[in-house]
């Protein structure tokens, strides 16, 4: 089922859209989604904070192979030494390299 995901700050006008419909089941079907139709999105990314959200519910590492249901999916760069509570933020590594992991595998593989 088609999914909105919204991109936000640098990163859509990194990637050129605010939005965009991808058939993604998955936090980790988005970003390999991203991956493969804006491969500089990559290096873009690797070294950036994110937070994810699923309408308005942050996702943690141990939920992003986990089904999205009908939610919309945000990308939000978390700007670094904003103060506050960050929440549930990945760095945009980690994100992408677990993105690729079996699920259950966990940020490090088996």
């Amino acid at each position: 089922m088609m999914r909105n995901v919204i991109f936000h700050g640098e990163l859509a006008e990194f990637i050129g859209h605010k939005s965009l419909e991808a058939k993604v089941s998955t936090v980790a079907e988005t970003m390999r989604f991203l991956i493969c139709n804006f491969p500089s999105v990559e290096a873009h990314m690797a070294r950036r904070y994110y937070k994810v959200m699923l309408n308005k519910n942050e996702v943690e590492e141990s939920e992003i192979h986990y089904p999205i249901g009908q939610s919309d999916i945000n990308i939000v760069p978390v700007i670094s030494g904003a103060g506050g509570s960050f929440g549930k933020i990945f760095l945009g590594a980690a994100l992408i390299g677990a993105s690729f992991l079996f699920p259950g595998a966990g940020l490090f593989g088996t």
